[in-house]
């Protein structure tokens, strides 16, 4: 993309969570405003002139751990505290506007494991249950629209999935895997009927470059990434 946005994120070790947000315009990073709530393993929606941070978790140190269910909207400057989630959660999928949004999948609430397959909606103010993801699953790749979304890859319990589910607005659907099960992975998405998936992780032997194609029926492997992560 030619502008982008990141905010947040943790240091595996230490366990340190970050607050910082940087935008990209073509060139350069610069960085602008900080998010008020520290997380890391968060997801998001939108663009730099109008994005959603949500969910995520807090490292142990410099604050208590654990899925935080905060949300914060961005205009662009600054950045301010929305209603939360229901079900606070750690390494799931956005897609969306700032103004209407999905966020699905991840794990968090109580017991831990038991939200793995939660869908939630974002009509601008507050975030309603909706139906279900088919396979629960945390680091989860997702893009699209709040009406239109894919999701593929992620980690059901053990291992990494191929699993790939498309969103029409009201409900999920499995489609055709992916190639290469992973777990991680950064899809982009305009919809559900055009998608890329890149990078992950797929366990032992590590992460991997490969990067596929959505066409809306079926994956097809393309040229790799550069170096994989």
């Amino acid at each position: 993309a030619s502008i982008g946005l990141v905010s947040g994120g943790q240091q595996y070790s230490p366990g340190i969570s970050y607050n910082n947000t940087e935008i990209y315009n073509g060139t350069a990073w610069t960085e602008v405003n900080n998010i008020t709530s520290t997380r890391g393993y968060s997801t998001g929606a939108g663009t730099p002139a109008g994005a959603l941070v949500v969910s995520g978790t807090m490292a142990p140190s410099p604050g208590p751990a654990g899925p935080r269910a905060n949300v914060e909207s961005f205009d662009g400057t600054n950045w301010t505290e929305v209603n939360d989630v229901n079900v606070g959660r750690t390494q799931g999928a956005g897609a969306g506007t700032q103004t209407s949004a999905i966020f699905v999948g991840g794990e968090g609430g109580s017991p831990w494991n038991d939200n793995k397959n939660k869908t939630e909606l974002w009509d601008g103010s507050s975030w309603t249950e909706v139906n279900n993801l088919n396979d629960g699953r945390t680091l989860i790749g997702g893009g699209g629209l709040s009406t239109s979304a894919i999701v593929a890859g992620g980690h059901p319990g053990s291992g990494s999935t191929a699993n790939t589910e498309t969103w029409d607005g009201t409900s999920w659907t499995e489609v055709n895997n992916l190639n290469t099960a992973r777990q991680g992975a950064n899809v982009a998405a305009h919809s559900n009927t055009a998608a890329l998936a890149y990078g992950g992780y797929l366990g032992p032997p590590g992460n991997t470059g490969v990067t596929e194609s959505w066409n809306g029926t079926s994956w097809t492997e393309v040229a790799d990434l550069a170096s994989a992560r």
